[in-house]
């Protein structure tokens, strides 16, 4: 009969179940950080999406989409999802979707007039008297 030395019985004995674990242990956290990395990877491409799409529309020919545009920009630009790497983005966004106005603005500065009318054709609604107070306007339903 063939027997082992003592010290090969011990190091089967909790050598293995201990090489198992940190062996398990060092496949969990490996795995752990690839999926942060691919995390903040696809976080980063959501974000160039969206930028790209704010982009243009900001400088879209239409004035509402121009200006959803610049409102996402905005939204963006305030929102956590950004890194600071790429807020500069942002703002280059931001400064060319303004670029055209502002020249046009600046080429038309002695022609700026400044039209203020506060009667009800604005509206075509008859404006609402500030006496009311609290009680504000009745409607009927």
């Amino acid at each position: 009969m063939t027997s082992f030395p003592t010290w090969a019985v011990w190091t089967l004995s909790f050598g293995l179940p201990v090489l198992t674990g940190v062996s398990a242990f060092l496949g969990q956290y490996i795995g752990h950080r690839a999926s942060h990395d691919l995390e903040i990877r696809s976080k980063r491409e959501e974000v160039m999406r969206n930028l790209r799409w704010c982009a243009e529309l900001a400088v879209s020919d239409d004035a509402a989409k121009a200006r959803l545009g610049v409102e996402e920009l905005e939204a963006l630009r305030d929102s956590k999802m950004l890194a600071p790497s790429e807020e500069g983005f942002v703002y280059a966004a931001l400064r060319a979707s303004v670029k055209v106005p502002r020249q046009a603005i600046d080429r038309s500065a002695s022609e700026v007039e400044v039209v203020v009318r506060t009667d009800s054709d604005i509206t075509g609604k008859n404006p609402v008297s500030s006496e009311e107070g609290e009680q504000g306007e009745v409607t009927d339903i």
